[in-house]
């Protein structure tokens, strides 16, 4: 009930950037998430996700998605957050290229940096793309 609420009050105060954040997660969900892994469940524990992720790109590839949706949506919203770059084409099959090749990216970051990096793997996550990606802060 509390999260309508909230919803209804920023919908009202920001029309344009709720409807714009609402349609980027439809649109994000719909089109970056093969059906086949959507159901999958990444481990919360850094580095078991790091060695899941060599099985399994496309879960973990998926959750790098979710994740900065999340940072996108703050953006959005007016905090102060990291998101990975956009990508350059409009090409469904190039955009999921691109975001697998991050994931890859996010992957190394996260094994060169085992002394530093959070615990938790969505934090991990967030921390190595203010890392990779700081121009894409905001």
């Amino acid at each position: 009930m509390i999260g309508k609420y909230y919803a209804i009050r920023f919908a009202s105060r920001y029309p344009l950037k709720f409807a714009a954040a609402v349609a980027l997660v439809a649109a994000t969900a719909l089109l970056t998430r093969p059906q086949s892994e959507a159901a999958e469940t990444v481990p919360a524990d850094t580095a078991a996700f790091v060695t899941y992720c060599t099985d399994h790109l496309e879960a973990c590839r998926s959750t790098v998605v979710d994740i900065n949706n999340i940072m996108m949506m703050r953006q959005i919203g007016g905090n102060h957050a990291c998101s990975l770059p956009d990508p350059k084409s409009h090409n469904r099959d190039e955009q999921i290229a691109a975001r697998r090749a991050e994931t890859k990216t996010i992957l190394v970051w996260l094994k060169s940096n085992s002394t530093s990096r959070a615990r938790k793997s969505d934090d991990a996550i967030v921390q190595a793309i203010k890392a990779l990606w700081p121009e894409e802060c905001r």
